[in-house]
């Protein structure tokens, strides 16, 4: 009998300094005060929210989000559900082209969200609505207002051999991306991700300019020298040029609004803006998993994920 209660003793111990499996000690996965207060982050960012556990009372619980994004949160029978602060933007074909088919307006929903997660915007959710429209909604406290600018004003990307009138125009077919990347401190740049036949248009210029000479970079209306983004002088050439370009900018806000414009104007489709306002942003279902150190929160066209920091 006494072996058995030390056998006993023992196993409970072991279920206690294992976090991973349910017992005595408890699952670190269950929704739980002790699991759920306290100070995380918005996935893949170090934007910290806090959350705070105010009722916790015959299995019910509920509280707060503050920080990254404010609003209110509640468990009952072991289901989590949220509403959050946000906002909302709303786009629509312009006139170029006022009647796309569904799918480019499919197409046009999956670069926008690649775009958003490319520039942070953690959380951020693109979908239809309506026959024409394309709505936007960004969790928390970001300020969005120039992201939707910069969708709503797209750049024709044209580069030129310094001194010639030789402009080559480049289009969804010759870009395959544009993404935003920080090359080191207190330097940025936008890198253009060439198709095969971009980088073949790119190497034909590369080879007019030659080594020493210089191209210019165009994004936007060729009348208006601000749209002159970059004249890199040419130091060498080698094959893998084809492959990609680096734009520099002399901030971040301008290679994040530079990336912006390229990838709007190699849209199918060209947006307007409808509206831009405040939401709530509604997610009906939460989760912990990793052994209580990530929070998945989601509904039918929203996920965000919240994760612990580092102790």
């Amino acid at each position: 009998m006494k072996k058995r209660l030390i056998s006993a003793f023992v196993g409970c111990l072991l279920l206690v300094l294992s976090p991973l499996l349910v017992g005595c000690g408890g699952n670190a996965n269950a929704l739980s005060s002790s699991n759920l207060n306290g100070v995380w982050h918005i996935g893949g960012t170090t934007t910290a929210v806090t959350i705070t556990v105010l009722t916790d009372q015959d299995g019910i619980l509920s509280g707060t989000f503050s920080g990254g994004f404010a609003g209110t949160w509640s468990v009952e029978d072991g289901n989590m559900t949220a509403s959050i602060n946000g906002t909302r933007a709303v786009f629509s074909p312009d006139a170029s082209n006022s009647n796309p088919t569904p799918t480019q307006l499919d197409a046009m929903v999956i670069r926008l969200q690649q775009m958003l997660t490319a520039n942070g915007y953690a959380g951020a959710t693109v979908a239809r609505e309506g026959a024409l429209q394309i709505k936007i909604e960004i969790p928390g406290i970001y300020d969005a207002d120039d992201l939707f600018d910069a969708i709503s004003t797209p750049a024709q990307l044209s580069m030129n051999p310094a001194g010639s009138s030789d402009i080559v125009y480049f289009t969804n077919d010759d870009i395959r991306s544009a993404e935003y990347t920080q090359l080191a401190i207190a330097s940025y740049g936008t890198v253009l991700n060439f198709t095969t036949a971009g980088g073949d248009k790119f190497w034909n210029l590369l080879n007019e300019a030659q080594v020493g000479g210089t191209i210019e970079i165009w994004a936007g209306d060729r009348g208006n020298q601000a749209n002159l983004v970059a004249s890199p002088t040419i130091a060498a050439i080698w094959p893998e040029m084809k492959q990609s370009v680096t734009i520099f900018s002399a901030t971040r806000e301008i290679a994040q609004t530079l990336r912006t414009r390229i990838e709007s104007g190699l849209f199918e489709v060209i947006l307007q803006q409808e509206e831009i306002s405040p939401t709530s942003i509604a997610l009906t279902s939460g989760e912990l998993s990793n052994n209580g150190r990530t929070l998945s929160l989601s509904s039918a066209t929203a996920n965000l994920t919240l994760v612990r920091p580092p102790a």
